[in-house]
């Protein structure tokens, strides 16, 4: 199956393991969940996937790579303790805690998420003394006498022996006491997270032409060449970072991400035409409406890769703006939420900039606390940076105002109003123009389908359009998004 099945699996075998009877005991008890195995060839998103489901599911995830553990990492180190059996003292080998449940019993200490994801990678990479070990902690969920915490699932991944020297394949034994799931690259799956993940236009541009260039592992004469998922993404990130400090991106650059000459050096060649697009069409001058019948003539004329890096730019472009107007969005309510539910604007001046002050540190502590958030996802961090900052903003406003409390923030959330309007304005008009200018261009033809598939799997897009609508979009769709203005109840929240 492909990554997003597997993810809908994996996702559902979770909730069938957290389903409790009536006595609220887990309707499969702990020692039958068996453990999940992802199976499949490197840099297809297995990782990642696991992180998605944990943030969709709000529980905990604490990762490890089996390939950097030894047995006394994994299992714990031995020690001698005494025990009397009937009259008789004697010495007793123990274990010290492994410091794979060490972290997860922090986990949750520092967290207070009592369920979640043990994710073991590589776990049939590891070493020969602790593969037994490894297959006694699969089943029966122990290391030593300490057992992974009730409410935390085990889900392991691991290569095919054809991509990792180091694999050992697991017996018949083994296998009927996991639940392996065999996953594959699927280029069309990968397409939709990579339109959520910002991929470089150029990128999805040049793979929806060739397919067929998305992942490939192979042997030559000159040893292994490949390209995968993984290698795509890390590419993606270096290109948007050359191009902000305006760093040439050549061949070598490509080269170290896509371990493949003849698709490395095909995307060399893609990316110059790519390149050469922002003197043929601006983009911004699209998105501020700034276009004519002469533009859209040209572009009909262009070529299939010039067309296609022309449409994922401003479906790109069109997503992070709309971002801006979303995120402003959950920010402003998120802030208002906690102004009405700590009761603040009743509060005397002094004592609201107290609990601003506190909250902010609580805030701060937070966010620099890596063995709790180490596995946030960067919007998470984000999300909450927006909320800190309106904290922050609203205990100066209190500390320099002359007027009492309420009066203080309604001021500061009118004024966030306001801009959240101009945000949404902003956004609204940027999809209306380019969606006028495509659709002038291409009529109903297959490339204005690519723009507006993009833009409805767009989480932060369709986000903005369920909330606040935009008329022009919802024609060329045939989707109803009508326009909203931006609701005022924002203030009523206090």
């Amino acid at each position: 199956m492909n990554i997003k099945e597997a993810k809908i699996h994996i996702k559902n075998t979770i909730a069938a393991y957290f389903e409790k009877n009536d006595a609220q005991e887990y309707f499969i008890p702990v020692e039958k969940q068996r453990p999940i195995f992802l199976y499949g060839p490197p840099g297809i998103g297995k990782t990642a996937i696991m992180e998605q489901i944990a943030e969709e599911l709000d529980i905990g995830i604490v990762s490890y790579s089996m390939t950097h553990h030894t047995r006394q990492s994994a299992i714990g180190l031995p020690f001698i303790t005494k025990k009397t059996f009937g009259e008789k003292e004697y010495d007793v080998s123990e274990y010290t805690m492994s410091e794979i449940l060490a972290s997860v019993y922090e986990y949750i200490e520092k967290s207070g998420k009592k369920e979640g994801i043990l994710f073991l990678d590589e776990i049939n990479c590891v070493s020969e003394t602790l593969s037994p070990s490894m297959l006694r902690f699969l089943q029966y969920k122990t290391f030593g006498s300490h057992s992974v915490p009730d409410g935390w699932i085990i889900v392991t991944a691991g290569n095919p022996p054809e991509y990792n020297k180091s694999v050992r394949e697991y017996d018949i034994a083994t296998l009927d006491r996991i639940k392996k799931i065999d996953v594959s690259a699927d280029y069309d799956v990968w397409r939709e997270y990579a339109v959520n993940m910002n991929i470089h236009p150029s990128i999805t541009s040049y793979l929806d032409i060739k397919k067929a260039d998305f992942y490939s592992i192979q042997n030559t004469t000159d040893g292994k060449s490949f390209v995968t998922a993984r290698g795509w993404e890390d590419l993606s990130r270096m290109i948007w970072v050359f191009e902000k400090k305006n760093i040439d991106i050549d061949i070598t650059l490509i080269q170290q991400y896509l371990q493949s000459t003849t698709v490395a050096e095909d995307f060399a060649d893609f990316f110059e035409t790519y390149q050469s697009l922002g003197k043929s069409f601006s983009s911004q001058d699209i998105i501020n409406g700034r276009f004519d019948n002469e533009l859209s003539s040209k572009l009909k004329g262009a070529s299939v890769s010039e067309k296609l890096g022309l449409i994922n730019i401003l479906s790109s472009e069109a997503g992070n703006i709309l971002k801006v107007a979303v995120e402003h969005n959950k920010a402003t309510r998120n802030f208002a939420q906690i102004v009405k539910e700590n009761n603040v604007t009743s509060k005397n001046k002094a004592d609201a900039i107290e609990f601003f002050e506190n909250l902010a540190n609580s805030y701060k502590n937070h966010g620099t606390d890596k063995s709790i958030f180490s596995v946030a996802s960067a919007e998470h961090k984000a999300e909450k940076a927006k909320v800190l900052k309106r904290i922050t903003e609203t205990k100066k406003a209190l500390e320099i105002s002359q007027t009492d409390t309420r009066a203080c923030i309604s001021a500061f959330l009118k004024n966030d109003i306001e801009e959240l309007k101009e945000d949404v304005d902003t956004a609204r008009n940027a999809l209306t123009n380019i969606s006028d200018f495509l659709y002038s261009t291409f009529g109903t033809s297959p490339e204005l389908s690519i723009f507006i598939s993009d833009i409805t799997i767009n989480k932060h897009a369709s986000v903005f359009l369920m909330i606040f609508g935009c008329n022009r979009f919802s024609e060329i769709s045939e989707n109803k998004f009508d326009e909203k203005a931006v609701i005022e109840e924002i203030n009523c929240l206090i």
